[in-house]
């Protein structure tokens, strides 16, 4: 009973020792099928097998080793250490809370020379749906951009328009001729000269009167108008007693 209790003592003396003789420095924290770098320290100097591996409480493997290209972290890297220290590993297939351990046997050998774990959480990737927010002010400042320059594009049309219809309305003097002003102007003048002096004419008054006279309204005649009528209807009245008084004189 002494010997077997004294080979238990032995055999978790010998554990302790050799997973105090290999230490492992790694982040506490990784994403998910993102790598990151593990360095290993040990006081072997012989030429060893390196293992370095995450696994859950159930000791599954979850993670990939970088040696010549990546694979799974079930193998040993051959005769890697004490050459290299570092190691590039990345969490696959899921997140959550693991452990990293390596483990040192030496080349050619089965057996386990050291050993050693400690925690790490592996965190989910940081997709596409997580940088939307980092990227939604850049597309808000060009769309504020592009409604910024369309609102200049408008106001500049609009100034052209305005522009064009101003140069329809009032068309600037230089491009007017201005030999065809000056008989415009004076042709008008005659004309306005013209119509005044036929309206000031009495024969002008008739002709305005009779132009807009209409059926069932008065004629208006000026005062000249009914002498002149007079004297035409009296005319005849004075030759025939002119005449009249001739023939009795001679008779």
């Amino acid at each position: 009973m002494n010997l077997i209790a004294i080979s238990i003592s032995l055999f978790f003396l010998l554990s302790f020792v050799s997973a105090a003789n290999l230490e492992i420095t790694s982040p506490s924290e990784a994403n998910l099928n993102e790598n990151f770098s593990v360095t290993i320290i040990s006081d072997i100097a012989e030429k060893s097998d390196v293992k370095i591996y995450l696994q859950n409480s159930e000791a599954k493997i979850f993670s990939e080793i970088f040696s010549s290209g990546w694979k799974s972290s079930f193998y040993y890297v051959l005769g890697a250490f004490p050459e290299k220290t570092e190691y590039l590993l990345k969490a696959v297939k899921s997140a959550g809370d693991f452990e990293i351990c390596a483990k040192l046997r030496k080349s050619g050998k089965t057996s386990i020379t050291s050993s050693n774990c400690t925690p790490i959480t592996i965190k989910p990737p940081q997709n596409s749906n997580e940088n939307k927010p980092a990227d939604a002010p850049n597309k808000t400042e060009a769309q504020k951009e592009n409604s910024n320059g369309e609102a200049k594009d408008n106001e500049e049309i609009k100034n052209v328009q305005n522009s064009k219809d101003g140069a329809i309305l009032n068309p600037p003097s230089s491009n007017l001729p201005v030999k065809s002003a000056a008989p415009a102007s004076s042709e008008s003048a005659k004309e306005s000269q013209t119509t005044q002096q036929i309206l000031s004419s009495p024969a002008s008054e008739k002709l305005i009167l009779n132009s807009i006279q209409k059926p069932g309204v008065s004629e208006y005649i000026t005062s000249q108008e009914k002498l002149r009528l007079t004297a035409i209807y009296l005319f005849p009245f004075l030759v025939i007693l002119i005449l009249i008084l001739i023939i009795f004189n001679k008779i």
